[in-house]
């Protein structure tokens, strides 16, 4: 089930990563809902003229990535964990 499927809307931008150690693979389920609901807010008009979003315990930062394609001018991924 890819986002936008059933909703007679456009899909969203593809985001890739290459997954690694220190970069996940963004399909963890957290990941995910978390992307579908900054898609939800900033694509789907909920919520207009983001000037920046914090990305917090972010790890590979895919969700300030994807703020970032929704439309959000700024965004920062905070994370302490090493790996």
């Amino acid at each position: 089930d890819s986002a936008g499927e059933g909703s007679g809307g456009a899909l969203p931008p593809a985001l890739q990563l290459q997954p690694g150690m220190a970069f996940g693979t963004g399909e963890h389920a957290t990941t995910q809902l978390c992307v579908r609901g900054v898609h939800s807010l900033l694509a789907g008009g909920r919520l207009t003229g983001c000037d920046a979003m914090l990305d917090f315990g972010s790890g590979s930062g895919v969700v300030a990535f994807a703020a970032l394609l929704f439309g959000c001018r700024r965004a920062v991924g905070v994370e302490i964990d090493p790996y």
